[in-house]
């Protein structure tokens, strides 16, 4: 029988259901903790220390200050469930306000509220939030989550109370953290909100809404980043478009886009008489740049890093609205997509907009995505650049775009690395490789690599073309000259490839391409030898969404692969290959993650003696079932593997911390290997074992022993010893 939803969306009982609050101290989550609790939900609030509590005690109308923390406090007891004040100054110094005061004196608007959302109560918070074996985590935001009917996914939609909605602070939000967050006040006004908390007996049920943000007192932005950067205060010129000096300034911390008052000219005019405007800071020659109220219209603007809350994208644009800041209404325009950034016509153009703040696109009520001021960080994760400044012209050019100059310093384009390992089935493994990260001056990637081990000796090279056609799109080419000695046979063989592979989305990949590979292939069960010219064009469609790759704590990965044989030679029939594999990973708290994958795979179109051993299903070793040899899961002729047209596998692993650096895992590993063209469910070669963990800064490093639990007569040891970095998978 199916669990009905809860009020919640979720499928459990209210009562088995655990929802961390995140407590202001305000009318409005204090609403969202006490009718979650009166609903009979497992309600724990968990308020957040943001600075200096003595400086915060006499402090109101701010979010968070200290009158709010004991507030929160006192909501709580009277109503009876846990609450938590976590000390978090640490983080908000780091994450908001050192990032405010960096973003004015560069000259930019920054909107300190979105950057706390954004990291300390939607990263951190959430963080906690899944320590405490949270189901979710509910806010009283007004803006409302709705679930699509067609993709079943969440959305982000514009508050049904316009004067209340909160999108534009919440623009940040990915579709992780949404999943996971509720917003039960969306769907109300600030009125019925207070009409609930006096039904609810709540003290603070007439309290004012907080207005400023919590650590500029008054709205007084300069004064804080003097305070926290008294150098900020260095005095300059007020220059207007043609250069000319109209007189001096205490500081550009004390301008912002679109002022006209207070900026000390003495109410100096343009040449037709109109006032002036700050049409820009520049912060490298330390001017504020005037001019009139035209300067500052725009009616294109670009904007980059986008989150971006919508898989579909016109390629002939899309019509929205869009709201530019916090207090103004939303504005019709078109939006087109390019990439990773976005370019907006505004159908009307809008004057004062600014760097660092916030454009964020509705499709009739539902958030479509946002723009921050940094480029940078994008720029730096290709790998080619070791430094970004990103720069934006004291005028803006007839047609009102915004232009931005990036000054690059390019990294070191050349790298070489080197790995070891050690199974006990397989012996010490040597891994060296070089790479050139921007071969050709497009970022094109070089590599060679070279593979030593008991069974293996390979060398690869690869070149790869990324922004192949198009911005989404990579050209890959591969070639090696590889030897191989098992026990189920000997191979030499020199290979090639060519592949294209597209990103469709965040998480979803695919690949389609056409490799050639010459072999001479020793069967060791028959011991014939063989020669083979296989054509085969493999395929491949990759969903994944783990949080990361080397050491993930939830998520899934789920590949699927098809590629058809022939063989050139004529000594092999075609065959057609496929594979299956799934991964996914639940993370209980920070500490504690369960993973498990699964897999199958079949070969079809000719008997198993007739495809080339090099290309059968085989199993057991260190990346698939442990405590077995390599190849020791599955059919065997004469006490020497001979591997199968099907396979499946299937994996759990528990992993838990037990300090920063050392970690430990459980696991349990079964497969079975079949020479049917269908997967066998029985029959299973079953290995468990234990293992340790060491974290490092590029990712675990993993050490396990693992010993047959059944089909013990298949395998020449009672354990196997594995050393590699990164998880098992």
């Amino acid at each position: 029988m199916t669990q009905k939803l809860n009020s919640l969306g979720i499928a459990k009982d209210p009562k088995d259901t655990r929802v961390v609050v995140a407590m202001s101290g305000g009318v409005d989550s204090s609403v969202t903790a006490a009718l979650l609790h009166e609903e009979g939900y497992d309600v724990v609030g968990v308020t957040l220390q943001l600075y200096d509590y003595g400086k915060a005690v006499d402090r109101k109308g701010a979010c968070c200050a200290g009158q709010d923390i004991y507030d929160a406090k006192r909501v709580a007891e009277e109503k009876g469930f846990p609450h938590y004040v976590l000390n978090y100054e640490d983080n908000f110094r780091e994450s908001v306000m050192d990032d405010f005061v960096e973003s004015y004196m560069n000259g930019q608007t920054p909107i300190p509220c979105v950057r706390c959302n954004q990291t300390v109560k939607f990263r951190d918070l959430l963080k906690v939030a899944h320590d405490l074996s949270a189901d979710c985590m509910a806010t009283g935001h007004y803006i409302k989550r709705v679930i699509n009917n067609k993709t079943d996914k969440a959305e982000l939609h514009r508050a049904v109370d316009n004067g209340k909605d909160q999108s534009y602070f919440l623009f940040a939000t990915t579709q992780e953290q949404l999943d996971f967050l509720r917003f039960p006040l969306g769907a109300w006004t600030k009125d019925k909100t207070r009409e609930q908390a006096e039904r609810l007996g709540l003290l603070v049920c007439n309290k004012p809404d907080s207005q400023d943000i919590c650590f500029v007192p008054n709205g007084d932005y300069a004064s804080v980043v003097k305070k926290m950067k008294p150098e900020a205060e260095k005095h300059g010129n007020i220059v207007d478009l043609n250069g000319r000096i109209m007189g001096k300034h205490d500081g550009i911390i004390h301008y912002t886009i679109g002022q006209r008052k207070g900026l000390g000219i003495g109410g100096g005019q343009n040449d037709d008489n109109s006032p002036f405007y700050v049409v820009r800071v520049d912060p490298k020659l330390n001017e504020v740049i005037v001019g009139p109220k035209e300067a500052l219209a725009r009616d294109i603007i670009h904007i980059t890093d986008c989150n971006w809350l919508d898989d579909n994208m016109p390629a002939d644009g899309l019509n929205i609205t869009i709201k530019l800041r916090s207090v103004s209404p939303v504005s019709p325009a078109k939006l087109y997509m390019k990439g990773d950034t976005a370019e907006i016509h505004l159908n009307t153009p809008q004057y004062g907009i600014a760097a660092g703040q916030a454009a964020v696109c509705y499709d009739e009520g539902r958030v479509l995505g946002e723009k921050i001021n940094s480029l940078r960080a994008k720029l730096l994760a290709t790998g080619l650049f070791s430094r970004a400044d990103i720069n934006i012209p004291d005028t803006a050019p007839a047609d009102n775009s915004i232009p931005v100059t990036v000054n690059l310093k390019e990294r070191a384009n050349r790298t070489i690395r080197a790995g070891l390992s050690y199974y006990t089935d397989e012996g010490i493994g040597l891994i060296v490789g070089w790479a050139h990260r921007n071969f050709l001056g497009a970022a094109e990637k070089l590599e060679a690599q070279l593979k030593l081990s008991q069974l293996q000796q390979k060398l690869s090279a690869s070149l790869t073309k990324p922004f192949f056609i198009r911005k989404d799109q990579t050209l890959s080419f591969d070639a090696s000259l590889e030897r191989q000695d098992t026990d189920a046979f000997e191979d030499i063989n020199i290979g090639s490839s060519a592949s294209i592979s597209r990103s469709f989305n965040k998480r979803l990949t695919g690949s389609t391409g056409i490799a050639m590979k010459i072999s001479h292939i020793t069967d060791k069960n028959t011991n014939l030898t063989d020669n083979f010219g296989l054509i085969s064009f493999p395929n491949a469609l990759t969903f994944d969404n783990r949080d990361d790759k080397l050491d993930p704590h939830k998520g899934w990965k789920i590949k699927g692969t098809m590629e058809p044989f022939i063989d050139a030679f004529g000594t092999s029939d075609p065959f057609f290959k496929t594979r299956l594999s799934a991964s996914t990973y639940y993370g209980f708290t920070s500490d504690v993650v369960l993973a498990m994958r699964g897999s199958v795979g079949s070969i079809m179109g000719a008997d198993i003696e007739n495809i080339p051993a090099t290309e059968r299903f085989y199993s057991g070793g260190g990346g698939s079932v442990r405590g077995f040899g390599y190849q020791e899961v599955g059919p065997t002729t004469n006490g020497d593997p001979s591997g199968g047209a099907s396979l499946v596998e299937g994996s759990t692993e528990l992993r838990f911390k037990l300090t920063d650096k050392i970690g430990a895992v459980t696991f349990v590993d079964a497969g079975n290997v079949s020479e049917e063209i269908a997967p066998q469910f029985s029959n299973f070669s079953v290995g468990a074992g234990i293992g340790l963990r060491y974290y490092t800064s590029f990712g675990p490093l993993r050490f396990d022993v693992g010993t047959p639990l059944t089909n013990k007569e298949d395998t020449d040891q009672n354990y196997q010893i594995y050393i590699s970095i990164g998880q098992a998978f």
